[in-house]
C-alpha cells in the first residue's frame, strides 16, 4: 500500500491531491516504523559468501555428496525452497499467478488508520457475486473468496479462525470485511463435508444451513449450491490444468492475490501428494498427515487448500454449466 501511495504522489496534478497522499504515506509510514519496533533482523547468507574461509574444494565435496539438488540448495547455498517436493500443487508461481491489490476506486474515501475492509481492495469486480468455499474441522475452520476474471478464477482472499473460535465467528470476519461490498450477492458452495453437525455444540442444523441463514441474517443474498464431491485424484487433475493456464476440458486460469491470500500460498506449497494403491490401480491424493500433527500449526497443514479446492471446483463448474 506505501508503494501504490507513492505512485498515487507521483501521478498527482494537483496541490490538494498531493497533500493527501502526503497525509496518507505518513499515517502508513507510522503505522510500519511502529510494527518494526524491537524487531530482529535475519539474513539467510549462502555458504558462497564464506567461501574463502571454507574453501572451493570443500564446497565442491558437499556437492559430490548432496542426496538431492534440493538438500544442496537448502543446506548449503540456504535457497529456501519455493515447493516440497511431490507438491500436490505442483504448478503454483508466486510470479505467474500472484498478483498485489491494485488500488481501490475508494481509495480517497479509506481511513487508513482503521481497520482493512474490502474497500481497501481493487481486484474486486462489483458487477458479480462473491463466491465462497469452506472447510470445517474442530482445530480450525477456513474460508476461500474468489471471483471469475478474465477467464480466471481470482482468489480474493482466505480467512480462518483457530479453536476456541468456530464455524460462526469465521462467518462474522467474512461479513464484517465485506460489509461495504455493494449487491451483498453471494454464491455460497458446499458439499458433503458440510452436511455434518458441530458436535460441541446442542444443534441439529447442519454447517451448511447456520452458514446460510447467518450470512442472511447479516444482510448477504445468498445462493447456496450443493457440490457433488469430487475425489483429490481429480482435484489434482483440475488444479494442474488451471495452473497451466487452461485446457478445453477446464478451460480456466488462476491468479490469486499475495496480499490477501498469502496463507494458501504457504500452505499450497507444503501440501505434498500421496500415492494410494486402491481399487486395482494407483491413484494421487493430497497428503492430509500433517492436519493430525499437533507439531504442525492448523493454519500451516492443509486445511487451508480444501476451501479453496470447494472453491475452485465450484467457481469452474458455475461457469462451465452456465
Amino acid at each position: 500500500m506505501i508503494a501504490f501511495t507513492n505512485g498515487q504522489l507521483l501521478e498527482s496534478k494537483s496541490e490538494r491531491a498531493k497533500r493527501m497522499h502526503l497525509e496518507n504515506l505518513a499515517v502508513l509510514n507510522a503505522d510500519m516504523n511502529d510494527k518494526c519496533k524491537e524487531l530482529t533482523y535475519v539474513s539467510f547468507a549462502s555458504s558462497l559468501e564464506n567461501i574463502y574461509a571454507l574453501g572451493l574444494d570443500t564446497i565442491k565435496g558437499w556437492y559430490r555428496s548432496k542426496t538431492s539438488e534440493s538438500d544442496f540448495d537448502l543446506s548449503v547455498l540456504n535457497l529456501i525452497p519455493k515447493q516440497v517436493e511431490n507438491c500436490y500443487y505442483a504448478g503454483l508461481d508466486k510470479d505467474k499467478h500472484g498478483y498485489i491489490t491494485p488500488i481501490s476506486n475508494y481509495a480517497d474515501a479509506i481511513d487508513y488508520r482503521g481497520l482493512r475492509d474490502c474497500r481497501w481492495d481493487g481486484d474486486i469486480d462489483e458487477d458479480q457475486p462473491l463466491f465462497i468455499g469452506m472447510d470445517y474441522n474442530t482445530d480450525i475452520t477456513s474460508l476461500a473468496v474468489g471471483q471469475m476474471h478474465n477467464g480466471k478464477v481470482r482468489l480474493l482472499k482466505t480467512m480462518w479462525v483457530t479453536a476456541p473460535k468456530k464455524r460462526g465467528d469465521v462467518i462474522q470476519d467474512f461479513a464484517e470485511y465485506y460489509q461495504y461490498f455493494p449487491s451483498k450477492e453471494l454464491v455460497y458452495f458446499y458439499d458433503n463435508t458440510a452436511k455434518e453437525t458441530d458436535a460441541d455444540k446442542n444443534e441439529k442444523q447442519t454447517y451448511a444451513v447456520r452458514t446460510i441463514d447467518e450470512l442472511t441474517d447479516l444482510g448477504f443474498n445468498v445462493t447456496a449450491i450443493n457440490l457433488t464431491q469430487t475425489r483429490h485424484e481429480n482435484r489434482y487433475d483440475t488444479w494442474g490444468d488451471i495452473l497451466s493456464g487452461g485446457t478445453p476440458q477446464n478451460p480456466f486460469g488462476f491468479e490469486y492475490n499475495i496480499e490477501n491470500a498469502s496463507q494458501f500460498e504457504h500452505c499450497a506449497t507444503k501440501t505434498q501428494t500421496r500415492i494410494e494403491y486402491k481399487e486395482f490401480h494407483n491413484r494421487t491424493t493430497k497428503d492430509k498427515r500433517p492436519e493430525k500433527s499437533r507439531k504442525v500449526r492448523p493454519e500451516d497443514a492443509s486445511h487451508l487448500t480444501e476451501a479453496v479446492d470447494t472453491l475452485m471446483d465450484g467457481i469452474t463448474k458455475y461457469y462451465l454449466l452456465s
